[in-house]
């Protein structure tokens, strides 16, 4: 049982580290591609600490750790074209949700419940 548990632990650390870090950089890349001038990245789940920084593509500002008064959306106002979620999941046991974790009225506060 140890040996599954650190094995595990290794794995998340491993997806911490390095998977999160490569599916934001392809987000930021195409964003970039796309024409944007500036990318936000706001690391929001658990203790807003799952990206590193040294991996992160150098073009792109990351916000991390709590609180924030916005949420997942900190850092955000009305100079910014899109939003892009990565990896972003509803609460556990939440049939059939997109935007549940109470995100719902900061995305309406932010859009004039134009969504």
């Amino acid at each position: 049982m140890a040996n599954y548990l650190l094995r595990r632990t290794i794995s998340a650390e491993i997806h911490k580290v390095y998977i999160m870090a490569q599916e934001v950089n392809a987000a930021v890349a195409g964003a970039f591609d796309a024409g944007a001038a500036y990318v936000l990245v706001a690391d929001s789940h658990g203790d807003a600490q799952n990206i590193n920084p040294a991996l992160l593509d150098g073009r792109a500002e990351l916000i991390r750790a709590w609180p924030r008064p916005l949420g997942m959306m900190e850092g955000i106002d009305s100079s910014f074209a899109a939003a892009v979620f990565i990896g972003y999941h509803s609460s556990e046991g939440t049939p059939n949700a997109v935007l549940a974790n109470g995100l719902r009225s900061i995305v309406d506060q932010l859009t004039d419940g134009l969504h």
